[in-house]
């Protein structure tokens, strides 16, 4: 009984990683950067995501509902010309799941944006980022008379491509929005009350959509709001950055 308890904890545990996807604000496809521009600013977005388990241990898939992260990045960006900018974060994720919950993992990103067709009021562009999250951590997991400890060690990494328009209907507003693509590849292992099992991330792919809004509060200085929607998950977020 012991071990089967065990078994459904180290489950659990390698469900919550999985949960991580969708976890980053992306904001306007389009680049924002003039060139020799730099941007710096702080992002923060919380999603609720429904994943299903396989486990050979188990016998049958079980779905966890409504598993939550909540990630926080610092960000620095530079524009390279006036239609291309890349950019930097680095952070923290934290995941929940009922009374689990695993404190905050180191993460760090990267990406670019892509200016394609520009317009007075309409553009159209791509992104592409990526982020890394690696961490060795301790769990400590209370399930009815039974006291679970143990370590993990997480590392993998997350891509997303996204493409859209960017519509500017005055000098404070700009609307976004468009198709998604997410990918996911990694490993993450777990010793819990002496029992050992690794688990492999493969590279999966997922498609959504996602829609935002980019508002100048002052000169140089812009709020922004996102959500990010799949068919099992939705992400609510923003940002604000500040250009010189």
């Amino acid at each position: 009984m012991n071990r089967k308890v065990t078994i459904v904890c180290v489950c659990v545990f390698l469900a919550v990683a999985v949960s991580v996807s969708h976890a980053d604000v992306m904001g306007p496809p389009s680049a924002g950067l003039d060139a020799g521009q730099w941007g710096v600013g702080i992002n923060y977005l919380n999603t609720e995501t429904d994943i299903v388990i396989s486990s050979p241990a188990l016998g049958s898939d079980i779905t966890l509902e409504d598993l939550e992260t909540d990630r926080v990045l610092g960000t620095i960006g530079y524009g390279i010309a006036d239609w291309w900018e890349v950019y930097a974060g680095v952070g923290a994720t934290g995941i929940s799941f009922n009374d689990f919950d695993t404190g905050y993992v180191f993460s760090y990103g990267l990406g670019t944006k892509v200016t394609i067709i520009e317009g007075k009021q309409l553009s159209w562009g791509g992104l592409f980022q990526m982020t890394w999250l690696d961490g060795d951590d301790s769990i400590s997991e209370t399930i009815g008379p039974f006291t679970f400890t143990g370590t993990a060690d997480l590392d993998w990494y997350e891509m997303r491509i996204a493409v859209g328009p960017t519509w500017q209907p005055t000098r404070s507003i700009k609307l976004y929005g468009g198709p998604m693509l997410f990918l996911m590849d990694g490993d993450i292992d777990v010793t819990i009350n002496g029992l050992s099992t690794a688990g492999d991330l493969e590279q999966d792919s997922e498609a959504g959509a996602y829609a935002g809004a980019q508002i100048s509060l002052i000169p140089n200085v812009a709020l922004t709001i996102e959500g990010q929607f799949t068919s099992d998950s939705r992400g609510v977020g923003g940002g604000i950055r500040c250009k010189f």
